[in-house]
């Protein structure tokens, strides 16, 4: 299990770099949802969403290029997410449903779930926004498989929502030197590599549990955004969930 884990981890690393390196180095923001259902449906209820546990991470960088993740940082953006979420959720007349923490143990289907996902997405990113598969027939032809039937099981949800986001803020320091290596350049003094500097990319699909597959997706890739406070995290996850159909 350790070994297919790291794998995961490696295949991570090497393809959410691909992807961002057509986008941010350009300094525009890219969204581009993919979706399979145009009505959410949950008999003559309205729409349960399982929300599964926040895959995100706030990080700041440094002078020198190092990513330090802020622990700090990254519980106040999931505080201010989740609010951001119920009030999408009720636009969309859906009712969103809360992971129970005390549920997560070592080995559980919603760790081998989340940990898929993040191999997944990293997939579609790559094969369905860059280079498409001829393989794939539907818009969105992907799945995390049976296993999520479990979650239908345990919460009455027909959906299930997963969120993957990775966010990162230059430092004092980074923004001096971004500008003084974009003087340089311009200058004629010095040409200085790309020096980049914070960046927001991240991933949402929306899974049917009767099955697992995706049949919502959103990409997003962008060079500015905030997830640090309330009314700016709002702003994110609104773009974020902006196709997200309801019923």
């Amino acid at each position: 299990m350790e070994i297919k884990e790291n794998r995961v981890r490696i295949r991570i690393a090497v393809l959410l770099p691909v992807f961002l390196s057509g986008v941010l180095l350009t300094g525009c923001a890219a969204t581009g949802s993919v979706q399979n259902i145009e009505q959410l449906e949950f008999g003559h209820e309205p729409a349960r969403i399982l929300l599964m546990p926040l895959d995100v991470e706030l990080s700041r960088v440094t002078a020198g290029g190092i990513v330090e993740p802020k622990a700090d940082w990254t519980a106040n953006a999931k505080k201010h997410m989740l609010a951001a979420f119920e009030y999408e959720a009720g636009k969309r007349d859906a009712g969103l449903v809360l992971y129970d923490a005390d549920r997560v143990q070592t080995g559980s289907v919603q760790l081998q779930l989340e940990r898929l996902h993040r191999a997944v997405g990293s997939m579609v990113l790559l094969h369905q926004y860059q280079r498409p598969l001829p393989s794939k027939k539907k818009a969105l032809s992907w799945t995390l498989g049976d296993r999520a039937n479990q979650l239908k099981k345990d919460y009455s949800a027909q959906y299930a929502l997963f969120v993957f986001v990775r966010d990162s803020y230059s430092s004092k320091g980074r923004q001096a030197y971004q500008l003084l290596s974009a003087i340089a350049t311009m200058g004629g003094f010095i040409r200085f590599g790309a020096v980049t500097g914070g960046s927001q990319v991240g991933f949402a699909s929306l899974v049917d549990l009767n099955n697992g597959d995706i049949v919502w997706f959103n990409r997003l890739s962008q060079s500015w955004g905030e997830l640090r406070t309330q009314e700016a995290a709002a702003v994110v996850i609104s773009r974020l969930l902006s196709t997200l159909p309801g019923r």
